[in-house]
């Protein structure tokens, strides 16, 4: 989403609506479809946005928002999956670790998931690269770059975490 403060303040919630509709796709297009940087590139020279509001899903357009120098935020329709101490992997169903057995637990779980997604890291700095951005380390870093990240969940439905990244806002 390119986002002009100016217009969007002066616009109907509709009119708004119109505005930020319209995103490329994740990443990992086929090569002959990578024209994606080059729209997002023109779309912010010429609307000159205040700030760029990008979809979790739209990963490109995130690597083109922390490429622009802009200040920019993602937004996340589900609980984030960010990697911490206070709470189990994502998507297991687990219950937070108890214990040095626990943690144990997730450690383990943690470095299964890092192994299965450190193609998807790869295919990401590639893209990241072609940017000029610094690669990741981690599958959930990407999340960890904008300026705002906002998630829209309550805070009763996340585990508490002591490391949540300060830019988070539930």
């Amino acid at each position: 989403f390119v986002v002009s403060w100016a217009r969007a303040a002066a616009s109907s919630p509709i009119c708004l609506r119109s505005q930020l509709i319209g995103s490329p796709s994740s990443i990992s297009p086929p090569p002959a479809r990578m024209n994606w940087r080059t729209s997002w590139r023109r779309a912010i020279e010429n609307v000159r946005p205040d700030a760029l509001i990008v979809d979790i899903q739209a990963e490109g357009a995130g690597y083109v928002a922390e490429a622009s120098g802009l200040p920019w935020a993602m937004c996340c329709p589900y609980p984030p999956a960010f990697r911490s101490v206070d709470a189990p992997p994502h998507g297991l169903g687990l219950r937070p670790a108890r214990g040095a057995v626990g943690r144990a637990r997730d450690r383990f779980w943690f470095t299964v998931g890092e192994r299965m997604l450190a193609r998807h890291v790869a295919v990401r700095n590639e893209v990241r690269a072609g940017l000029g951005l610094p690669p990741l380390r981690h599958f959930d870093d990407h999340w960890r770059q904008p300026d705002r990240f906002i998630a829209f969940t309550a805070e009763t439905y996340e585990y508490p975490r002591s490391d949540w990244p300060a830019s988070v806002r539930l």
